[in-house]
């Protein structure tokens, strides 16, 4: 079969976003998967895949400088965070608090040029050790 015939088409990021996710929630073991777009003032979730609880919903809004989101763009790369409440860097993060405690990993998405579109990450009520694997996932996704 010819390699054009493999490669699967998208008609919009809705499709290509949803067809991510839920590829990636095949190989890693996280309860919430999520595509963020922000504008350095408000973070809105795109598209959400979330499995035994729903941490987040699509549409909702938070203020850029109260999430993770911003933290990963902040760092301008892979963040890791294997137990929420155990890492003082992020004990002043609303987010830290009504979650109280579980792990996150996010990446950031760059425009060709450089500037940011936004995040792909994961999020857990669960300490998690991502693995090299799942870093490796995020940002090839990303």
């Amino acid at each position: 079969m010819p390699r054009q015939q493999l490669l699967k088409q998208f008609r919009n990021f809705h499709d290509a976003s949803t067809s991510i996710l839920n590829m990636m929630s095949q190989f890693i073991d996280v309860n919430t998967l999520f595509i963020a777009k922000n504008d350095q003032n408000t973070n809105q979730i795109v598209k959400v895949l979330n499995h035994d609880e729903q941490l987040l919903e699509e549409g909702e809004e938070l203020p850029y400088e109260k999430t993770f989101c911003k933290l990963v763009v902040d760092h301008r790369d892979t963040l890791v965070i294997p137990d929420i409440s155990k890492d003082d860097r992020f004990k002043y993060l609303e987010v830290t608090k009504n979650l109280q405690g579980g792990s996150f990993i996010g990446v950031p998405i760059n425009f060709t040029d450089g500037t940011n579109y936004g995040t792909i990450c994961g999020l857990d009520l669960r300490p998690k050790q991502f693995t090299e694997e799942h870093v490796y996932m995020f940002e090839t996704m990303a």
